[in-house]
């Protein structure tokens, strides 16, 4: 539970105090200070802490010097006085071809809605021409802030916490900072100070205010390393510009500091001593002059690796103390800084001569191609690389539509020149086409257009959601621990009373989390599929499970190249090959006995990659098992309920999704196994899913859901379901269980109040419990297309050792999610005594069978689960 919520349970009945507000203040432009507020909505998020944001005022046009993108200050933004070439036509259009919306949005507030989903807990800010006229206006400024504190408080009244994110000073309104001061008392808010490392931001910042020109460090005094004793006196003095406004940095109202965009030794690129073409211009003024163009050189930079952790920082800077906290210390990450194709293409003003996957590839470098194939073809093995060459350089098309076929994802090729392919060389590479290799073309010499791509903006735009979901990501990493202090050690104002809510981001959170304090042995027999592979990556780069990948060796070496990932080296890799399958063939005829299982037919069963990973599972020498993403559910599900078979307290296999709908995690069950279970069944479904609920950190308030509310309906359907509902509440009173109830009554307050009044679940239901399958399969698709919400699952309950499907349809994200739900099941599933036995064996480099066989269970009576997992491959929920 937050530390900001309050026991619910026995103060269910008194008013919400107001929120707490954190004001963040940047030092000057261009330092992140977007990022920094979606970053900290995130951290906060995943604590359960009910947050909402506010940007009062709309930043000036002169910030953005670019309308229509509506630029987001991102975590390394470029220099603002870089000249931008968009127009309107470019940005600001939703894929529906509405443009209306984004056109009225600020980034801020745009991402809120769009990433964050907080909608009203988002409002959106008053124009900086409509405030500007009353700020100056004697008369009139008090009404100007009374509006604002107008709508401050009604945010307060719905929330823990209000992220307010303040104006950034710019050459044409050098007096923001006043405007910043002003505001925050009238809101009596607390004081984030938001900075960066750079010396060029803040020279930029004292040539606006003639009286602090005298504080700038001279720039003789910086080493190559860009930051020195000067630099840290020069942040100090920049801070205390700032935090004077407001009493100082002892004064009680400015709690700490945020510093972002510090530099990382651990990026590969900086390692080698380049970077990308896209680096924040913050680090170095100055972008190299021009690309190779007489060879195959890329545009680069050079980026000093030093990196100042919080220790390093507290070390060097004795001014950061209990009073004046250091909040976070954010590092450059590259990645984060890479657009596009579509970004470049539309920066470029180019044509689009193929389409392909123009608006998913990153651009990490470009490369300039004018000598011959052979010099350049090892570029062609580098993911992410866009390539400019000449249009009539048909040998590097070709040779790039090669590297295409072969699985090296390029993020495009540029034919410059005004010169396109012949018919003839087209339709050669039309295969490489649809592999989505994007193929542009412009009329501008090579050196051009390197220059032009070299100077893009890179300021996240409104459309790339997927790259601030990642800025939101890391930037939350590093400021979810600072903050959780803070808020243990303070006492707020704003402690609430109110049942926590299980955000998406607080659950997913947890997963990562509860997974990797006791990381697990997952086996994934679609070893070779490259979605599982990345997936697999990530779980050990991150510490969430142990994965065994079943496959060949030298192929998932070779997709994992295309993809341009490097294996970690405790990565598990097992070849499904005889001798592997025969190490199993006796237990599984022994599982197998009671149906005439032979040897030789239980080796050619262990052929299937899925059954041969569930005899592992079976055995012990894995904890866990993830299928399904090239595999029907049947497939998946049939050899977990021959071989690992229920546990002894479960009379059914159900299964449940986790819908991370924007404002709460929900459960639903059963939407993939039982087609049309009994009341008897649909109860130990609910009981099942309850039990999952509360494993996973969400308060079971379970609904059966059902056409009819409470007494209002008749008939078989309904009937069944009333009956499941009482034999629940019977075998664990203990629980919050209501039924049956509509939808609408069982999620929405207004509705349960008229329908429902005296449930206590109406209204509040986390766990929603539907009457078949028909009806659960269909509300889940349903809400996860039209919605667009992520959903987790299914998730297999009541066997002996966890087994989970995937959609077929599967995100990364989601593979590694369901293997962290995974590895967290079997963590509960095993006593202590089989854990450490389990530990033991999962020492081993390769699963050799050991004493302690799984202890076999009687074969569970053909039910309605067989019927949904027969031999037949057309189950409709495959």
């Amino acid at each position: 539970m937050s530390p900001l919520v309050m026991d619910q349970h026995h103060n269910k009945h008194l008013h919400k105090a107001d929120a707490q507000a954190f004001y963040l203040v940047p030092t000057g432009p261009s330092i992140g200070l977007t990022s920094v507020s979606l970053g900290l909505i995130r951290a906060l998020d995943r604590h359960m802490i009910n947050v909402a944001f506010w940007k009062p005022i709309t930043q000036p046009i002169d910030h953005y010097n670019r309308i229509k993108r509506f630029p987001n200050q991102s975590l390394h933004p470029s220099d603002e006085n870089l000249h931008h070439q968009e127009t309107a036509s470019t940005r600001g259009t939703n894929d529906d071809g509405n443009a209306a919306a984004a056109e009225d949005a600020e980034p801020s507030t745009h991402f809120c809605r769009s990433i964050a989903k907080l909608g009203t807990a988002s409002p959106s800010p008053l124009p900086f021409d409509e405030a500007e006229e009353l700020w100056w206006n004697p008369r009139r400024r008090d009404e100007l802030l009374q509006n604002l504190v107008a709508t401050f408080q009604e945010l307060q009244h719905s929330c823990d916490v209000v992220i307010v994110e303040g104006l950034q000073p710019t050459a044409h309104h050098p007096d923001l900072d006043e405007w910043n001061h002003v505001i925050v008392t009238a809101l009596d808010a607390e004081v984030i100070i938001v900075s960066t490392m750079d010396e060029k931001a803040h020279a930029s910042r004292c040539a606006s205010k003639s009286s602090l020109s005298s504080i700038g460090t001279d720039s003789e005094d910086l080493s190559d390393d860009g930051i020195t004793h000067d630099g840290w006196r020069a942040c100090k003095e920049r801070l205390e510009q700032v935090a004077q406004h407001y009493g100082g940095m002892d004064d009680p109202r400015v709690i700490g500091c945020i510093l972002n965009g510090l530099k990382n030794p651990e990026d590969e690129e900086e390692r080698k001593g380049k970077s990308s073409p896209f680096c924040a211009r913050r680090f170095r003024p100055s972008l190299v002059e021009s690309a190779s163009i007489g060879g195959n050189g890329t545009c680069q930079m050079d980026v000093p690796a030093i990196f100042w952790t919080p220790e390093r920082i507290q070390k060097e800077c004795p001014f950061f103390n209990s009073k004046f906290r250091l909040l976070g210390a954010i590092p450059f990450r590259q990645d984060l800084m890479n657009p596009r194709t579509v970004d470049i293409q539309e920066h470029l003003g180019a044509d689009v001569l193929s389409k392909g996957d123009i608006k998913s590839r990153r651009v990490s470098q470009i490369c300039v191609v004018a000598m011959t194939l052979k010099n350049m073809a090892h570029r062609l093995s580098q993911p992410n690389t866009l390539i400019l060459t000449p249009g009539d350089r048909d040998d590097v098309l070709v040779a790039s539509c090669m590297a295409a076929l072969n699985g090296t994802p390029l993020a495009g090729v540029v034919l410059t020149g005004d010169i396109l392919p012949s018919p003839a060389i087209w339709k050669l590479c039309e295969a490489a086409f649809k592999t989505g290799l994007p193929i542009l073309a412009t009329k501008q010499d090579s050196f051009s257009v390197s220059s032009m791509a070299s100077m893009i903006d890179t300021s996240v735009p409104a459309d790339d959601i997927e790259r601030m979901q990642s800025v939101m990501d890391v930037v939350a990493g590093y400021l979810e621990g600072p903050f959780q202090r803070l808020i243990q050690s303070r006492s707020y104002r704003s402690l609430m009373i109110r049942q926590p809510r299980m955000s998406p981001p607080a659950f997913l959170h947890r997963l990562v989390t509860q997974a990797r304090a006791n990381p697990q042995r997952i086996v994934l027999p679609e070893g070779d599929e490259p979605r599982v592979i990345q997936a697999a990556c990530l779980c050990h780069r991150r510490q969430i499970a142990k994965c065994v990948l079943l496959g060949d060796c030298e192929e998932i070496n070779r997709i994992a190249c295309a993809q341009g990932l490097i294996l970690p080296p405790d990565l598990e890799i097992l070849s499904p090959d005889k001798a592997l399958r025969e190490k199993y063939v006796d237990a599984m005829v022994e599982l197998r006995k009671h149906k005439g299982m032979s040897r030789p037919g239980a080796l050619s069963q262990l052929e299937d990659v899925t059954v041969l990973g569930t005899m592992m599972l079976a055995e012990g020498h894995v904890d866990g098992l993830v299928s399904g993403a090239n595999h029907s559910t049947a497939n998946t599900v049939r050899p977990a309920l021959q071989l690992i078979k229920t546990t002894d307290t479960a009379s059914i296999v159900s299964s449940i999704f986790f819908m991370c709908l924007p404002a709460q995690v929900l459960i639903y069950g059963d939407c993939a196994i039982n087609p049309d279970p009994t009341a008897e069944q649909l109860a130990d479904i609910a009981l099942q899913s309850a039990e999952s609920a509360e494993a996973f950190g969400i308060d079971p308030r379970v609904a059966f859901i059902s056409y009819s509310t409470g007494t209002s309906g008749q008939g078989n359907d309904v009937d069944k379901v009333r009956q499941a509902t009482a034999l629940a509440k019977a075998r664990r009173p203990d629980l919050l269980m209501d039924g049956p109830l509509q939808y609408d009554a069982a999620s929405t307050v207004d509705v349960a109040k008229s329908k429902a009044p005296d449930s206590q679940v109406a209204g509040k239901a986390t766990v929603l419990i539907f009457p078949d399958l028909n009806t659960g399969n269909t509300t889940y698709k349903a809400v996860q297309r039209t919605a667009d919400v992520v959903a987790i699952g299914p998730m297999l309950q009541g066997l002996k050792r966890p087994v989970n499907d995937l959609s077929r349809g599967a995100r990364v994200e989601d593979i590694l999610y369901t293997i962290a739900l995974t590895a967290i099941q079997a963590q509960q599933l095993k006593s202590p005594k089989e854990a450490a036995t389990t530990n033991s064996t999962n020492a081993r480099t390769s699963p050799v069978p050991h004493d302690a066989v799984t202890e076999k269970a009687p074969e569970s009576p053909k039910s309605i689960v067989e019927a949904a997992v027969s031999s037949d491959s057309t189950n409709p929920v495959a």
